[in-house]
């Protein structure tokens, strides 16, 4: 039974290996917040904390898959023409390009919808 443990342990370590050079969410989380502030005219105010589950009612950030694609679902405070306050709802997905089984440091915007 030990040795049973044992080697399903190390079949565990050594198949992380694939993702060693996968971003972490956090860096999703703010390529997602540069795209969406890219998109609108004034400035962004993004919930804090809003990539962490439960947190923020409405809000997700789902890992990435084996694209390395990350979707984030949030809204932003900003002001509209006139100046006044609006919260816009987005949902955005980002991936992280490769180069080969390495992530290459760059990130392409997927898909960025406003409700």
């Amino acid at each position: 039974m030990r040795w049973a443990c044992l080697l399903f342990c190390l079949g565990c370590l050594l198949s992380c290996g694939e993702y060693e050079y996968s971003p972490d969410s956090l860096a999703a989380v703010g390529i997602i917040e540069r795209f969406v502030e890219q998109r609108l005219a004034g400035s962004a105010d993004f919930p804090s904390g809003w990539w962490m589950e439960g947190h923020e009612p409405g809000c997700f950030l789902r890992a990435g898959n084996a694209l390395g694609e990350y979707s984030g679902r949030a809204y932003v405070r900003t002001q509209n023409a006139f100046g006044g306050p609006v919260k816009q709802w987005f949902t955005c997905t980002v991936r992280a390009e490769r180069s080969g089984q390495k992530w290459s440091g760059s990130w392409r915007l997927v898909s960025l919808d406003f409700d």
